[in-house]
Formats: C-alpha cells, sequence, structure tokens
C-alpha cells in the first residue's frame, strides 16, 4: 500500500512539473487559491437560500491591465448584489448615485448660492449669509441616502432630501451646533424633531436617512435617532445643505427602496 502511495505522489510531480515553470515564467502570482464545491439553490413561496461549501473567496481579481480572474461559484452573480459571508446573498436597491468626490470636479452639483469646490477628495461649501443648498442632477422617492459631514466652522451641515432644485422645498437631515441633530422641512423652516447633543467641530459624522412614505428616519453614526412622519413632499432631488458655516462632505450614496 505504501509503494502504491509513493508512486501515485510521483505520477502526480511528473505531470504537473512541466507546467510549473511555464506559470512562474509569465508573471502571474498563484499564492491565491479557492477550494469551491458547487453551489445551489432552495425555494418556498417567500424565501430563497443559496449556498455553497468550502469556499473561503468569491470575487474578481484583477491582474496588469488585461487579465482577471473570477473565483468562486457565485463570482458572476456579484452584479446587483452585496456578499456577506458565510455566503449569505442579499438583494440590494438601486443606487440613484454616489459621489466619493476623488475626480476634483463637481459635475453634475447645482448650487443656490455660496462657494462650493472640490479640492480632490471632498466637497466643500461655504456661505456666511443664511442656508444655502448644492443639489445633485438625482432624484428619489422612497430612498436611503448616507454621507459624511463635516462642520468645519458656523451653525449647521446637513443632507438634503425630497428637495426641489433650488432646495427651499426640501426635508433635511442636519447637525446644528444649538439644536443638536434634526429633521427639518423647508420653506419656511420648521423642525420636524430633534435630539440634543453637542456637534463637535472639524470632526466627521455619518448620516443616514432612510425615507419611505410618510415615514421618515436618520441615523447617526450608524445609530437611529429620530423617527418623524410628514406627507409634504412625496418625492425629489438630493443633495446637501449648510447654515451660515463651512463644511465639508465626502462619501455620498443614495439608493432608491424596492
Amino acid at each position: 500500500m505504501k509503494k502504491r502511495i509513493i508512486v501515485c505522489a510521483l505520477c502526480v510531480l511528473v505531470l504537473f512539473a512541466p507546467a510549473i515553470p511555464t506559470l512562474a515564467q509569465s508573471g502571474y502570482d498563484l499564492a491565491w487559491h479557492v477550494i469551491g464545491g458547487g453551489g445551489g439553490r432552495m425555494t418556498s413561496t417567500s424565501h430563497t437560500l443559496m449556498g455553497t461549501v468550502g469556499q473561503p473567496f468569491v470575487g474578481t481579481m484583477t491582474v496588469g491591465s488585461s487579465s482577471a480572474l473570477c473565483s468562486g461559484f457565485w463570482c458572476g452573480a456579484i452584479a446587483g448584489y452585496r456578499i456577506y459571508l458565510p455566503l449569505v446573498m442579499k438583494n440590494y436597491p438601486p443606487l440613484i448615485f454616489a459621489d466619493d468626490f476623488n475626480n476634483g470636479t463637481l459635475t453634475g452639483w447645482t448650487p443656490s448660492s455660496g462657494t462650493w469646490t472640490n479640492p480632490g477628495s471632498y466637497m466643500r461649501g461655504e456661505y456666511a449669509s443664511g442656508t444655502v443648498w448644492n443639489m445633485k442632477s438625482a432624484s428619489g422617492t422612497n430612498v436611503v441616502y448616507e454621507g459624511k459631514v463635516n462642520l468645519l466652522s458656523g451653525y449647521a451641515v446637513g443632507l438634503t432630501f425630497r428637495s426641489s432644485a433650488d432646495g427651499t422645498s426640501s426635508y433635511a437631515v442636519i447637525l446644528d451646533t444649538v439644536q443638536g441633530f434634526k429633521i427639518s422641512r423647508y420653506s419656511p423652516h420648521q423642525i420636524l424633531v430633534s435630539y440634543p447633543m453637542t456637534v463637535q467641530y472639524n470632526h466627521w459624522y455619518t448620516i443616514k436617512i432612510v425615507a419611505s412614505g410618510s415615514t421618515l428616519e436618520a441615523y447617526l453614526d450608524g445609530v437611529k435617532r429620530l423617527t418623524a412622519t410628514d406627507t409634504t413632499y412625496t418625492g425629489g432631488q438630493l443633495g446637501v445643505m449648510l447654515h451660515r458655516a463651512t463644511a465639508t462632505y465626502d462619501d455620498l450614496h443614495a439608493w432608491e427602496m424596492q
């Protein structure tokens, strides 16, 4: 039995030995590896379970500028989904827009007033006289809208949704140095609900808005702080705002809920 095992092992080495130098000379790194036992789907009237076995990595690896390796049973199903391990497939809403401001421009943004710039990795706004908006050329009705805001000086900074093109008829989730974290409606300005807190200057906060029908929810750094009910606006553009302040914005994303 031992002799047979040794013979088989030698056969494997002989078969693959010629290929090893060829792969090494091609410039590819074979350190990555995937063991996948296949996959399948089980369904009922209201649920779908898709699974696989022994698959520690899934996705696409790019090699240079002309080659890519698509690994894993679910690699081809990435589009339209987010993949959570261990291999739970969750349908994700359609993306309305995403902007990380890494291109040095503000293409698609229209300000109502103030000074707005893109230094290359974030958007910066400044206005000393009152409230101003900068609106993205993207609209939504029932939306999840998330982004980072940073108040450098002044009074208030926030994200605007279900808005008119100039921002004056809109909802906004705002960090205010006087009134805390709040959901507001314009115009005139009316606070629908607020959460008392101290807003720090030169500090990045993550705001997430979930607007579904008449229910408006606001999250701060991943924690839901506010819920309001209002039927004034059912849809509109997405954007940002500030009030007598200098502020920066980054990593803005919006999805339309299905």
